[in-house]
């Protein structure tokens, strides 16, 4: 129920709202009365409408409530969501830009949106502020965060932060009480093969409500089989051989510089995370060039990223397969350690078949080996 201001509203208009008012409440009430307002169902359902995320703990991420009727609304209408590259882009549907807000009991919103009609002209402010919570979502050109504050001192559901800016790491920070976490990944593929769960409960509902037609926890899956399906082919890495064609790059003779940054660019999409870990202090100015222009034009695609095309890109990442060394199905763990031995030159000390406790121990030292002791970073506020 919406409330108009208006310094001109006479006595008869304000008993009008009232009675409104009134019957809008007895409405409420009796509706919970038929539910059973004592059941735990009722009162979770409840929860559910006035806050999203604070449903029950048997519930699934698919029964959270839309996070706002207007944004969901004039999503579709102006822009579309894709994952390029693994980051999020977003793409103007219209040349049109338009700011709304609605005050309704409890909760007030603002939304604006700025289309040029092409992606780098793409801009969306949104705000919505309730008694409990406070959530704001900004989209600029390749950028994306979102902010959700839980204003209550005991809130039992935590603060998100998720942020995205160009191609530096993203990251995905809870916070609750003194305690926070934070995550952090390469793209958004490496993030919820990492920390599936958390994505899902706590990120996923978000970018369900600017693209509803998105199901990345499926997507996750198709990649993951792609890429086992890939190493268990036996696709040796070509790491030697590309680490000689980035030398080649710095050569004298030009031709020499043209034929290996030709053979990088036939490598595909595999070769993009080599290249991009490379240390910039190893290479002179021409290898920083032609490098940077190899991971452009290989980045560059039109839709969304194919499950292929990611898993081809992951299929020599070291921190992938470590990722899936956490996997329940033992298969998938044997697989992981194989492919991650091939990758190290070396043999690891994992046992997909110990403990789920044993294993946990295991793969947290080979994160430090590695040079990762932790996806996930804990501090006090």
């Amino acid at each position: 129920m919406n409330l108009i201001s208006s310094k001109h509203l006479s006595d008869e208009g304000i008993d009008v709202d009232h009675r409104r008012l009134r019957r809008a409440i007895i409405a409420i009430v009796l509706g919970l009365c038929a539910a059973g307002w004592g059941s735990q169902p009722a009162q979770a359902q409840l929860r559910l409408q006035l806050n999203p995320f604070a449903r029950p703990p048997a519930a699934a991420p698919a029964a959270v409530a839309p996070l706002s009727s207007v944004l969901a609304h004039h999503a579709q209408r102006y822009f579309t969501l894709q994952i390029s590259d693994g980051r999020i882009v977003a793409n103007a549907l219209r040349r049109s830009s338009f700011s709304t807000s609605n005050t309704s009991i409890g909760t007030r919103e603002q939304l604006s949106i700025q289309n040029r009609g092409n992606t780098p002209g793409m801009q969306l402010s949104y705000n919505r502020t309730t008694a409990t919570d406070r959530l704001d979502i900004q989209i600029g050109p390749g950028s994306l965060q979102i902010k959700h504050d839980m204003l209550e001192k005991d809130a039992k559901t935590p603060s998100v932060d998720f942020v995205q800016v160009g191609r530096e790491p993203m990251t995905l920070t809870l916070r609750q009480g003194e305690k926070k976490v934070v995550y952090r990944a390469a793209t958004i593929w490496h993030l919820m093969f990492a920390h599936g769960d958390i994505c899902q409960q706590y990120l996923n509902p978000y970018l369900k409500t600017l693209q509803p037609n998105w199901d990345l926890t499926k997507q996750v899956k198709e990649i993951e089989a792609a890429l086992l399906a890939a190493a268990r082919s036996n696709i040796p890495p070509n790491r030697d051989r590309w680490a000689e064609l980035v030398a080649q790059l710095g050569d004298s003779a030009y031709g020499q510089r043209e034929a290996a940054d030709r053979e990088l660019r036939k490598a595909g999409r595999r070769v993009v995370h080599f290249l991009e870990n490379l240390n910039p202090d190893d290479l002179d100015a021409e290898q920083q060039m032609r490098i940077r222009r190899i991971i452009n034009s290989l980045s560059r695609q039109e839709g969304d990223d194919s499950p292929r095309d990611v898993a081809l890109e992951m299929l020599d990442d070291p921190m992938i397969w470590l990722a899936l060394l956490g996997r329940e199905d033992q298969s998938t763990r044997e697989t992981a350690a194989k492919r991650l031995r091939t990758l190290l030159n070396r043999d690891i000390a994992f046992d997909p078949a110990a403990d789920a406790p044993t294993r946990a121990k295991q793969i947290a030292e080979l994160r430090k080996q590695l040079g990762h002791p932790s996806d996930t970073a804990s501090a006090s506020q």
